[in-house]
């Protein structure tokens, strides 16, 4: 189960599809989905075509009993597919059900959190024997907590206990009750350090969890150490950089001032019409940030800079960055670090290519992710069980 293949697959062309291919067989660890996916691939032009490829597959998967591939070609499906589309909300549903099927995960991992007006869904897993302390996971721009069930029960088996939450804007909360993203992570967070009454602990951050991981530790003393998987200081910039040269022009000229919005949003529909990926973050953008169009998304994502607070951190922290990441460049670890000025003890490691690591959150090799967090760990709990975590 701790197992995770090696190797970044080019399984289809375009590089936003091949990325999301991957994610699902990685996260799987299944290589009979790979091939199934390769076998797929030619018929995948778009988003819609990825759809009508993916289902037949989950389905055929679940009537088989493989349920951790089902549920991942169904997470594929629902991903990909518009808010409005009733089949997406059914498809993520399916995707949680086997999921937990599959991992055995019963209602006593089961868990939720009151803040405010919402419940916050928790995943909670205790480690046999004494605890080595505390991890709590947090989540991205588009990531589903059982997405992260293996490398949770990874840290789980070096004797850690660990909770992974989705808070506003992420996985079941915004399926369910349409709550926008909050840039002050660190009231989710507390209600969670709350509900367990912990104190001491370790956050880890995946993907845009990598900048809210760092605004939740400027605020929130309980949080002793900090991982970011991956750095991500400034989703304005990783959002921006992926438009074409002329529009990222256009975007760092006109939305920081709050003008040009019809320009901006005849623009970024244009070129969401055209290309699979940004036709993708503007939609899912607009959702997680509850924006009625690509203006006020992209606006919205200029709270989400990391360097206006960096400062107050005092916490160890370990940052890691992908040498290739698609979404996030390079650039931004060096960013991130120049400004944190007031840590305790701070640890940058680049991921290569060859590594097979290079990409965004390591995907190709999210064993060596682990091994590294672990090795890190060490130094501040030093009773850290060994644990297999690559092939």
């Amino acid at each position: 189960m701790n197992d995770f293949p090696i190797g970044f697959e080019q399984i289809h062309p375009e590089s936003s599809i091949n990325f999301q291919l991957n994610r699902l067989y990685h996260f799987s660890g299944d290589p009979v989905l790979l091939r199934q996916l390769r076998k797929a691939a030619p018929n995948v032009r778009d988003f819609v075509s990825l759809v009508a490829e993916l289902v037949p597959l989950a389905e055929q998967a679940e009537a088989d009993g493989e349920f951790l591939r089902a549920a991942m070609c169904y997470r594929g499906a629902a991903f990909v597919t518009s808010a409005s589309d009733p089949h997406r909300y059914d498809w993520w549903k399916r995707f949680r059900e086997l999921s937990n099927a599959w991992y055995g995960i019963g209602p006593e991992a089961r868990g939720t959190v009151p803040f405010g007006t919402i419940d916050l869904p928790v995943l909670r897993f205790a480690p046999e024997g004494r605890s080595r302390g505390t991890v709590v996971l947090m989540n991205g721009f588009d990531g589903y907590l059982e997405e992260f069930t293996r490398p949770m029960l990874v840290l789980r088996d070096a004797g850690f206990e660990v909770i992974a939450f989705d808070g506003p804007g992420q996985g079941e909360v915004l399926e369910t009750t349409r709550s926008p993203m909050i840039p002050e992570w660190e009231r989710p967070t507390a209600a969670v350090l709350d509900h367990f009454a912990l104190d001491d602990v370790t956050v880890i951050g995946c993907s845009l969890g990598g900048g809210l991981a760092v605004r939740a530790a400027a605020f929130e003393p309980r949080i002793a150490r900090v991982i970011c998987f991956d750095v991500l200081p400034d989703l304005f910039g990783s959002l921006a950089r992926i438009a074409p040269a002329p529009v990222r022009e256009l975007l760092r000229r006109m939305v920081p001032l709050g003008i040009g919005r019809r320009a901006v949003n005849a623009v970024m529909n244009r070129i969401a019409a055209r290309d699979p990926l940004i036709g993708w973050g503007v939609q899912q953008g607009k959702l997680v940030m509850g924006a009625d169009d690509p203006f006020d998304f992209i606006r919205a994502t200029l709270r989400f800079r990391t360097a206006r607070y960096s400062h107050r951190l005092t916490q160890d922290v370990l940052l890691m960055a992908g040498a290739t990441d698609h979404y996030v460049p390079i650039e931004h670890l060096h960013d991130q670090m120049a400004t944190l000025t007031g840590v305790r003890s701070l640890t940058a490691r680049v991921f290569t290519q060859a590594e097979s690591a290079g990409n965004h959150c390591q995907l190709g090799n999210l064993g060596l992710a682990l091994r590294t967090m672990l090795d890190w760990l060490e130094q501040f709990v030093p009773e850290v069980r060994e644990v297999n975590v690559e092939t």
